[in-house]
C-alpha cells in the first residue's frame, strides 16, 4: 500500500512537471518575435503565436483548426510568399521541428518575415551589376581608347601604305572579332583592293572593280556612314562575290579624308554572330585612321622631296599624343606648325555648338590672342570655313575682305599673310587653326596646304579624344558625386540626446568613397546602442558593401538585442554576400546602460567583430585598451561573438576608431600607431565629445602631413557626464 502511494506522488509529480514544462514551453513561443506555427501530422493548425498573426495578417485564431498548406520540409529552411490584405506581399523563411504537442507527434514551424533582405539582397546584386556593366564599358572605352591612340602613332611613324595596314588589321584584332578584313582605294569611281587578311585562308589578291557594282559599296560611299549588314542572308543590297560566299555579317566603312571618300574598309566575320551597331562605330573610328594613312601615302609619293614637311607628321603626332589635356595638346601643336611651316605665329580658333562665337584656344608664340571671342556671323572667312570645309589661304591678311572682322588684331600682331585649315570631326567642323606670316606677304604652296590638312585630321581627332575624356571625367565625378551623396545619407544626421552622455562621430572616405560607416541606436531614451564598421577594400566596391552591412545592421539594431546576438546575426546575413566578392565588414557594437543602483554610472556592454579595440580613458587620467577579439563578419558562417562588461563613471571616455587611425601614414610612410594614439586620448584638452574628437582629428593630421590618405578614416567618442 505504502509503495503504491509513492508511486502514484512519483506519477503525479512527472505529471505536473511535463504541465509545467509545457506550460513554459507555451508561453516561450507565444511570445517569440518569431511567427511560429504548430501543426499535426495531418496539417492541421493547433497553435499560432501573435507574431505569426500579424505576419498572415489575421484577426484572432481564425487559423487554428485550419489545414495549413505550406509543405513540411523538416531541417530545411523554404521560402514562401504571403499575400496581405492591402496588396502586398511577404516573403518568409520557414523552418520546421517535430516536436510532441498535447501527447501527440506535431511540427513547429518558424516562420521569419525576410522580404526587408531579399529587397536589400536584390538591391546589392543589381548595384553589383550595374557596376560590373559599367566596369566592362569603361574597359572596351579604353581598350578602343588605347588601341586608336596606338594606330595613330603608327600612322605617324611609317608611311608606307602596307606596313601600315599590316599593323591596323594587327589592331583592329584587339577590339572587334573578324573573318576577313580587307581596304580597298577609290580613284576615278575604281576601287582597288589594296591589301586584307584572311583568317580562313584563302589568299586575298589585289584586284580593281566599278564602285558602284555592290550596293552596299556604293551607299557607304555616297551616305559617307558605316554600312552595317547583320545578316547578310536576309538583305537584297548584298551581292557577293566569289571570295565572299562564306560570309555572314559584314561591316563597310568608308576611308574619309576631309569628308571626301578614297576608299572603304570591309570587315565581316562566317560565325552565326551578328556584328552590332557598336562594332560598326568601332570599325568606322578605324576607318579613320586608315583613310589618314592612305591619304598620307599619297602625299608622300607624291612630294618626296619634301622630307622636312613630312617630319613634321611625327612632330604633331608626338604633340598630340603627349597629353589629353586639350590646351597644352593645342599649344604644343602650334608650335610645331610655327617651327615646320617657316610661320611665325600659329592659332587654334574652336567654334561653339551653334557657330555663334569662335575662341582662341590656344596660339604660339603668345600674341595675347587667347582667350579672345570672336562673333562668327561678321568673320567672313570663318564663315566660309564652315560652308565649304576647305583650307583658306589668304595673301593680304589685313585688307582682303574675308578677315574685315579680325583685322584689328591682324594688324596687332603683324599678320601679313594666313592659312586657315578646317577643323574637322564626324563631318562637323569644330574649328580652324591658323598658320600666320607677319615677316612678309606669302603664298602658301599647295604641298603645304594638303600637309595642314592632314594635320588637321589628326589634330581633330586628338581634340574629340580630349572632349570625350573630359566628358568622362565629368561624368565619373558626377556618378562618384552621387555616391557620397548616398553614403553620406546613410551615417547620422544627429547625435542621440541621452542625458548623461556627451555624443560626436566623424568619417571621412580615402577616396570619394568608402567602406567606413558609424551609427547611433538610442532605446527608451536613456540607453544608446553605437556601432563602428570598416569594410574591407575601397572605392565604390566598399561603399556598396557599407550600404549593406549599414541596412542590416540598422534593420538588426532595433530590435534591440545583445551585442553579441546583433553581431553573430549580421555574420550571418552578410555570410552569403561575402562568399561571392570576398569582403567582410568588422564592426564594434557597443550599447550604454545606466545603473539604477549606481547614480551617473553606466554598464557598457561591448562586442567586436574584427575591429580596432575601443579605447578607455578614466576620469583620473588612466588609458586602457578593450583587447575584446572576434572575427569580422562574413568571414565564417557560424561565427560566434563574446561580450565584455565595464563601468563606467562620470568624466571617463571611449574612442571607437576604425584601422585607418592608427594605420594613417606619413611621407616616410611611417604608422600613427596605437601608442600615439593612446598618448593624445591621455591628455584631452577638455571633457566635451567633440573638441576630444577635434583634438585627435588635428594630431592626426599634424602626423601625417600632406601624406596621401592611404585608408577611410571613422572614430566615435563618448564622454560620460553627470545626468541632470
Amino acid at each position: 500500500m505504502i509503495h503504491s502511494q509513492t508511486t502514484n506522488k512519483k506519477r503525479q509529480r512527472a505529471k505536473n512537471a511535463l504541465e509545467e514544462s509545457e506550460e513554459r514551453f507555451r508561453k516561450v513561443i507565444e511570445y517569440d518575435v518569431d511567427a511560429i506555427i504548430v501543426v499535426d501530422q495531418h496539417s492541421i493548425v493547433r497553435f499560432i503565436n501573435p507574431a505569426a498573426r500579424e505576419l498572415f495578417d489575421l484577426q484572432g485564431d481564425a487559423l487554428l483548426g485550419k489545414h495549413f498548406n505550406v509543405p513540411v520540409m523538416e531541417g530545411e529552411s523554404t521560402e514562401l510568399e504571403i499575400p496581405r490584405r492591402d496588396g502586398s506581399t511577404s516573403v518568409v523563411e520557414i523552418r520546421t521541428v517535430e516536436i510532441e504537442w498535447e501527447n501527440e507527434p506535431a511540427y513547429l514551424e518558424s516562420l521569419r518575415d525576410i522580404t526587408e533582405h531579399k529587397r536589400i539582397e536584390e538591391a546589392f546584386q543589381e548595384s553589383q551589376q550595374k557596376l560590373e556593366d559599367s566596369y566592362q564599358r569603361e574597359h572596351a572605352r579604353l581598350q578602343l581608347s588605347n588601341t586608336l591612340r596606338e594606330i595613330a602613332r603608327i600612322v605617324s611613324s611609317t608611311l608606307d601604305p602596307q606596313q601600315v595596314l599590316t599593323l591596323i588589321f594587327e589592331q583592329l584584332e584587339k577590339v572587334v572579332t573578324y573573318h576577313r578584313a580587307t581596304v580597298s582605294l577609290l580613284e576615278d569611281e575604281m576601287l582597288t583592293l589594296m591589301a586584307g587578311r584572311d583568317k580562313l585562308g584563302d589568299a586575298i589578291k589585289p584586284f580593281t572593280y566599278p564602285a558602284r557594282k555592290y550596293p552596299l559599296n556604293t551607299e557607304a560611299l555616297i551616305s559617307k556612314q558605316p554600312v552595317l549588314v547583320p545578316d547578310v542572308s536576309k538583305d537584297e543590297r548584298w551581292h557577293p562575290s566569289p571570295t565572299m560566299q562564306a560570309i555572314r555579317s559584314i561591316i563597310l566603312a568608308p576611308l574619309l579624308v576631309q569628308d571626301h571618300p578614297i576608299g572603304l574598309l570591309a570587315v565581316s566575320r562566317t560565325d552565326d554572330i551578328p556584328y552590332t551597331s557598336e562594332d560598326a562605330r568601332t570599325v568606322f573610328a578605324f576607318a579613320n585612321q586608315v583613310a589618314i594613312s592612305m591619304h598620307n601615302a599619297q602625299l608622300y609619293a607624291r612630294m618626296q622631296e619634301r622630307n622636312q614637311r613630312l617630319s613634321l607628321l611625327h612632330a604633331i603626332s608626338q604633340a598630340v599624343n603627349s597629353t589629353l589635356d586639350l590646351h597644352t595638346l593645342l599649344t604644343a601643336t602650334c608650335r610645331e606648325l610655327v617651327l615646320n611651316f617657316h610661320s611665325d605665329h600659329s592659332a587654334v580658333l574652336l567654334f561653339d555648338d551653334t557657330f555663334t562665337h569662335g575662341e582662341v584656344t590656344a596660339e604660339y608664340p603668345s600674341g595675347h590672342a587667347q582667350g579672345i571671342r570672336i562673333p562668327l556671323a561678321g568673320y567672313a572667312a570663318a564663315r566660309e570655313i564652315i560652308i565649304h570645309a576647305r583650307p583658306l589661304a589668304i595673301y593680304d591678311a589685313q585688307h582682303d575682305p574675308l578677315t574685315g572682322q579680325i583685322q584689328d588684331i591682324l594688324k596687332t600682331l603683324g599678320v601679313q599673310s594666313v592659312l586657315l585649315v578646317p577643323l574637322i570631326s564626324k563631318d562637323r567642323i569644330i574649328g580652324l587653326f591658323s598658320l600666320d606670316v607677319t615677316s612678309a606677304k606669302r603664298k602658301f604652296e599647295r604641298s603645304e596646304i594638303e600637309m595642314a590638312q592632314t594635320i588637321a585630321s589628326q589634330l581633330s581627332v586628338a581634340i574629340e579624344n580630349s572632349r570625350w575624356l573630359e566628358r568622362e571625367r565629368e561624368r565619373m565625378e558626377e556618378e562618384l558625386s552621387t555616391a557620397w551623396r548616398i553614403q553620406t545619407s546613410l551615417l547620422p544626421v544627429s547625435v542621440p540626446e541621452i542625458p548623461g552622455l556627451d555624443v560626436a562621430g566623424f568619417s571621412r572616405p580615402a577616396r570619394r568613397v568608402g567602406g567606413d560607416f558609424y551609427n547611433y541606436f538610442p532605446f527608451d531614451q536613456t540607453r544608446l546602442g553605437v556601432a563602428v564598421g570598416d569594410v574591407s577594400g575601397k572605392g565604390i566596391q566598399a561603399a556598396l558593401m557599407m550600404a549593406l552591412s549599414v541596412g542590416l545592421l540598422t534593420t538588426k539594431a532595433r530590435q534591440d538585442v545583445s551585442p553579441a546576438e546583433l553581431l553573430a546575426t549580421l555574420n550571418r546575413d552578410l555570410h552569403p554576400h561575402t562568399q561571392r566578392n570576398w569582403m567582410n565588414t568588422a564592426l564594434n557594437y557597443i550599447t550604454f546602460t545606466p545603473l539604477e543602483n549606481l547614480t551617473n554610472t553606466w554598464d557598457i556592454c561591448i562586442a567586436n567583430a574584427g575591429l580596432v579595440a575601443p579605447l578607455v580613458r578614466r576620469s583620473h587620467g588612466k588609458v586602457e585598451w578593450l583587447e575584446i577579439g572576434g572575427l569580422p563578419l562574413g568571414i565564417t558562417e557560424n561565427a560566434q561573438y563574446e561580450e565584455h562588461h565595464i563601468i563606467l563613471a562620470p568624466g571617463d571616455m571611449m574612442l571607437l576608431s576604425s584601422d585607418g587611425v592608427v594605420e594613417a601614414n606619413n611621407a616616410q610612410e611611417q604608422f600613427y600607431g596605437d601608442e600615439r594614439l593612446a598618448a593624445c586620448v591621455a591628455d584631452p584638452p577638455c571633457c566635451h565629445a567633440q573638441l576630444i574628437l577635434k583634438h585627435v582629428l588635428n594630431d592626426v593630421r599634424a602626423f601625417t602631413g600632406n601624406a596621401e590618405a592611404a585608408d577611410d578614416m571613422t572614430m566615435v567618442v563618448i564622454v560620460i557626464q553627470e545626468r541632470r
